[in-house]
C-alpha cells in the first residue's frame, strides 16, 4: 500500500506545511487562514467567534464518525514529532521499551481544565450573545510557546523523556485529552483493521509495530478486526505483517466477533494515581489564565515525576503468553 511504504515522507511533507503556514503568517502576513487547532473549539465556545480552527475541528470530527482517530495516527504534528524522537533514539542505540499504561486521569483533567476555563469565562463575561465569523482571527502560533528554552523544554520532557520513560508515542497513550476524545469515535468508527485470511507462521510483528500498545495479534485471532479504540490506523501493523494478513476497509472481509481482548494490569498502583490526580488538581489551580502549553507541560512532568516517586515503571510482555500463529 502506497500509505505505508512512503508513511515517513507523509509526516514530514504534513509537518513542513505546518511551518509553511506559520512562515507564511509570521513573515509575510498572509493573514488569511488563522490557526487550526483543537483548543479553538473552546474559545468560540467562549466568546462565539467561529474561525478556521473551529471549523477545522468540526470537520475532524465529522471525518472520525467514519474513520476514528487517524487523526492522530497522520495528521497530528505532536504525533510526528513524537515519531521523530523515536527515530532518532533508536538511530543513536536507545531503543525505547514500550510500558503498559491505562490511565485516563492526566487526558480527563485537562480536558476539565479546558472545560474549566471556559466556564470561568462565562462567569466574570457572560455566555456570548451572537455568534460572529472570523477566519484569521487566531494567529497561526497562538498559545504555542515562542521562547527558544520553552520549545527545547517542551520537546524534551514530552517528547524524549516520555518515550524514554513509557515506550513510543506516551504522550498520546496517557496525555493528550484530544486523543481521549477520538477514542469515542473509534467505538462507533466502521473503518477498522480487519484480517482478510488466516494468519500464518510469525512472531507477533504486527504487536511489536504498534505504538499505541495495542495486542494487535490478540485482537486479530479473538475478533478477526482491532476493536481497542486506542488504534490510530497509522497501518504500521499492516507493513509489519509478513503474511500480508491485514488491510483496512469499512466492511468486514471474514467472519468477525465481538469478544473483549483483555489487557495487562495497568502499571499505575494507587499511589501513582492518587499523585497524578493531585498534581492534576493543582494544574487546574491554574485555570485563569493558563494556555495551552502551560498545560502540555506540567501534566507531562506530571507524569514523568509519578514514574519517579510512585516506581511504577514496569517493562510490558509483548505477546502476553499467546503462542505464536
Amino acid at each position: 500500500m502506497f500509505w505505508i511504504k512512503h508513511r515517513r515522507l507523509i509526516l514530514w511533507s504534513l509537518y513542513i506545511l505546518f511551518f509553511l503556514h506559520a512562515i507564511a503568517w509570521y513573515c509575510f502576513d498572509w493573514h488569511i487562514i488563522g490557526q487550526l487547532g483543537f483548543g479553538e473549539i473552546f474559545n468560540t465556545m467562549k466568546t462565539g467567534m467561529v474561525t478556521a480552527g473551529t471549523i477545522f475541528v468540526l470537520l475532524i470530527f465529522v471525518h472520525a464518525l467514519f474513520f476514528g482517530g487517524i487523526f492522530c495516527g497522520w495528521f497530528c504534528h505532536w504525533g510526528v514529532t513524537q515519531d521523530a524522537a523515536a527515530w532518532l533514539m533508536k538511530k543513536i542505540g536507545i531503543k525505547p521499551v514500550m510500558r503498559h499504561l491505562d490511565s485516563k486521569l492526566i487526558p480527563w483533567a485537562w480536558f476539565l481544565i479546558l472545560l474549566g476555563q471556559v466556564a470561568v469565562y462565562w462567569k466574570f463575561y457572560g455566555f456570548p450573545k451572537e455568534m460572529s465569523f472570523d477566519l484569521a482571527h487566531t494567529a497561526v502560533w497562538a498559545g504555542n510557546p515562542t521562547a527558544i528554552l520553552m520549545i527545547i523544554m517542551t520537546t524534551l520532557i514530552s517528547g524524549f523523556i516520555l518515550i524514554f520513560l513509557f515506550g513510543e508515542r506516551a504522550f498520546c497513550r496517557s496525555i493528550c485529552t484530544f486523543r481521549l476524545w477520538f477514542s469515542w469515535f473509534d467505538k462507533i468508527a466502521p473503518y477498522r483493521i480487519r484480517k482478510t485470511h488466516d494468519c500464518g507462521a510469525c512472531a507477533h510483528e504486527c504487536t511489536d509495530s504498534c505504538f499505541m500498545d495495542v495486542d494487535v495479534a490478540k485482537e486479530i485471532k479473538l475478533n478477526g478486526v482491532i476493536r481497542n479504540n486506542a488504534c490510530v490506523k497509522c497501518f504500521r501493523c499492516m507493513g509489519a505483517c509478513p503474511n500480508t494478513v491485514l488491510t483496512a476497509s469499512f466492511k468486514p472481509v471474514v467472519e468477525e466477533k465481538n469478544e473483549l481482548v483483555p489487557m495487562p494490569a495497568p502499571q499505575f498502583d494507587k499511589l501513582g494515581s492518587f499523585l497524578q490526580m493531585s498534581m492534576a488538581i493543582l494544574a487546574l489551580q491554574l485555570i485563569n489564565g493558563v494556555n495551552n502549553t502551560v498545560i502540555f507541560l506540567s501534566l507531562s512532568l506530571d507524569k514523568v515525576l509519578v514514574a519517579i516517586l510512585a516506581g511504577t515503571v514496569q517493562p510490558k510482555p509483548i505477546n502476553n503468553g499467546i503462542p505464536n500463529q
